[in-house]
This record gives structure tokens, C-alpha cells and sequence, in this order.
């Protein structure tokens, strides 16, 4: 795995542990405190079994739950867009009462939230 990817996915499970409390690491090392090279084989593995484990969700996945009535085109696709929702903070797009307008937000629904 290349680095780039790797510290991605690290970053992504050291920050949804607020001070390391339940980190599976359990303080065995780490890149933010120190870890030996001898142990860089078992935390990219530490970190590929918690990715596994917690698959990251899009912004459709979180509204669909959230709102399970809410009203959709017939491709799933919600007829509000995410800035309104602040899945985002902008989007610069000119919203217009049409389904054409709103085909470009299909990217943005399905990227992580």
C-alpha cells in the first residue's frame, strides 16, 4: 500500500477516536506518538481490519437514514441539494425546479461525509 493511501485511512480511525480512548491500537504506537519499524507491519494491519470494519458512509447513506421518507428522484437521488442540508458549505450551482439541474449533485451525494 502506498503511503498517501495508507496515512489516509490512519488519519480517518485515529481521528474517530476522541484522545486514543478505545482506539484498537490501545497505545501500542502509533505515527502520533512514536511507533518502531519492527511494529509498522502490525499497524498497517491494525489499520486495515479497523477500514474493513468501518466502511466509510456517503452523504446519501447518512440522509437515507435520516430521512427515509423523504422525497426522491426515481434514481434515488434526493430532490434537496447537500449545501442546503450543510452536507456542505457551498456549492455555486443555480438551483432550478427540474431534475436536469440537480444531475450534477449525483457526485456529490455519493462522496463520503
Amino acid at each position: 500500500m502506498e503511503f498517501k493511501e495508507f496515512y489516509q485511512k490512519y488519519r480517518r480511525m485515529c481521528e474517530s477516536y476522541k484522545n486514543c480512548k478505545g482506539c484498537p491500537r490501545d497505545y501500542k504506537g502509533c505515527l502520533d506518538f512514536g511507533v518502531e519499524l519492527n511494529e509498522l507491519d502490525e499497524l498497517e494491519n491494525d489499520v486495515e481490519q479497523w477500514i474493513k470494519e468501518h466502511p466509510q458512509r456517503t452523504r446519501l447513506q447518512d440522509f437515507r437514514e435520516k430521512y427515509p421518507n423523504a422525497e426522491v428522484y426515481p434514481d434515488g437521488q434526493p430532490v434537496i441539494c447537500c449545501a442546503r442540508l450543510g452536507y456542505r458549505k457551498y456549492c455555486g450551482r443555480s438551483f432550478d425546479d427540474n431534475h436536469e439541474g440537480f444531475k450534477a449533485c449525483f457526485n456529490c451525494w455519493n462522496m463520503p461525509r
